[in-house]
Formats: structure tokens, C-alpha cells, sequence
């Protein structure tokens, strides 16, 4: 069959080619369509027509993956939310390791994609982590397994640390630039990890704090002036 991927670059189009026929990129077969996509209102866009072999997705439900799943429950937050995310990924294609480890108030799960081919560092991937960890904060709510709720984390690629130790350069950078020029600066397109991170940092500050306003993946991030109290 075949099939049109969009994206701000050829390269972008084909990440999301692959992700979708679990093929490796350099193994897709695929010409470039023509001309540029989009309105006047958004980034325009390039697109590829991938040809590939419709396979049916395996279904993960059976009598084993129900047991699996209902001791998986049973075992606690932790349990599940480790075995939702095994399951999700084999239902995406990918083959995991997952590891689980806590810091703070957190618990981070490591997953290690066995596939080469991906730059876990574009944004495509990060909303991705996104999307896939809000889902098993939510899932997590009705487990309960004698355990208090637990905020869980996910580190893909190991991208985690270097990612948060950035943002919170960044964030300390505003924060001075903020108390300089005393003018305030805003921040878009951040996921709400990222957030949390900005705001954090910035609370240490002196003469500068955070305010957000909007809606979900539009929600704008202010760091501010702060006056003296």
C-alpha cells in the first residue's frame, strides 16, 4: 500500500514514515511529493509517499496478557505502569528494556529503544514521550495497591538528565536576563514536564518568577519581574 507523511522537512516526513510501518529509514522506499502543504496560518509542510506491505498489527489481548495484566495490577502502581508501558511499545513496534528507578517524589521509567535509526531529541519524539506519559499517570489513578499516588516519569533514550539540565539553564539564564531588564519574558510550546522544570528553577530566584496561562501544548510559560514583597 501507499501512503502520504507530512512533516517541516523531508527528514521529519520519513521519522514519521518509519514509526508508522516499523521500518528503518534508510530501508523505506518512498518518493517526494511536489510542492509545500499547509495554510496560511501554520509552518508549511513537505510531504513523501511511503510504499510498504500492510501487515496486520498483532494483537497484544490474549488469556496470557490478560493474567499478565491482572497481576500486574495487583502487584501495584509501580508493576503496572511498567508493564503498560512494555505493552504499548510492542503494540508501537518497538522492542524495550525498562527499568525502573525513584528520585525525589518521582519514579522514573528508563526505556532503551532497540532502534538505532531514531533521534529521540526531536520534537516529534518528545510529544510522543509526552502523550505515552500522561496516559500512565492516568492509567496508575485506579491502581492503588496499598500505595500513595505516584507521579511517573518517562526517560526514552536516556535523554533525561541531559534534557533537564539545559532547561534549567535556560530557566536560570531568563531569570537573570528578567531581573535586569526588568521586562518579562514568555515561553511556548513546552510540554508540562518541561514547565514544571522552568517553574521550579525560577522559584529559587530572587526578583523573578513564573506564570502560565493557555490550554494544554498552547499553554505559555511568563517569567517575570517579581516585586519586592
Amino acid at each position: 500500500m501507499k501512503r502520504e507523511f507530512f512533516g517541516h522537512t523531508i527528514e521529519e516526513a520519513l521519522e514519521k514514515a518509519s514509526v508508522f510501518t516499523k521500518i528503518a529509514i534508510p530501508e523505506l522506499k518512498y518518493t517526494e511529493i511536489e510542492g509545500v502543504f499547509g495554510s496560511k496560518l501554520k509552518k508549511p509542510k513537505v510531504a513523501v509517499l511511503v510504499e510498504f506491505d500492510k501487515t496486520p498489527v498483532k494483537k497484544a489481548a490474549s488469556i496470557k496478557h490478560f493474567e499478565e495484566e491482572v497481576e500486574a495490577k495487583k502487584a501495584g502502581n509501580t508493576e503496572w505502569a511498567k508493564y503498560f508501558v512494555e505493552q504499548l511499545f510492542i503494540l508501537l513496534g518497538f522492542d524495550t528494556n525498562i527499568s525502573v528507578n525513584s528520585k525525589d517524589e518521582n519514579t522514573i521509567l528508563g526505556i532503551d529503544i532497540n532502534r538505532g535509526d531514531l533521534d529521540l531529541r526531536k520534537g516529534f519524539y518528545r510529544e510522543l514521550r509526552g502523550a505515552i506519559q500522561h496516559l500512565i499517570n492516568r492509567s496508575t489513578l485506579s491502581i492503588t495497591g496499598g500505595e500513595k499516588p505516584k507521579r511517573y516519569i518517562l526517560d526514552i533514550g536516556g535523554q533525561l538528565e541531559e534534557r533537564t539540565s539545559k532547561l534549567k539553564t535556560v530557566a536560570e539564564t531568563l531569570a537573570e536576563k528578567v531581573k535586569k531588564t526588568n521586562n518579562t519574558v514568555h515561553i511556548h510550546l513546552m510540554d508540562g514536564q518541561d514547565r514544571r522544570i522552568v517553574h521550579t528553577t525560577v522559584e529559587s530566584y530572587d526578583g523573578a518568577k513564573t506564570s502560565s496561562t493557555g490550554q494544554q501544548q498552547y499553554r505559555i510559560i511568563s517569567v517575570e519581574p517579581e516585586k519586592p514583597k
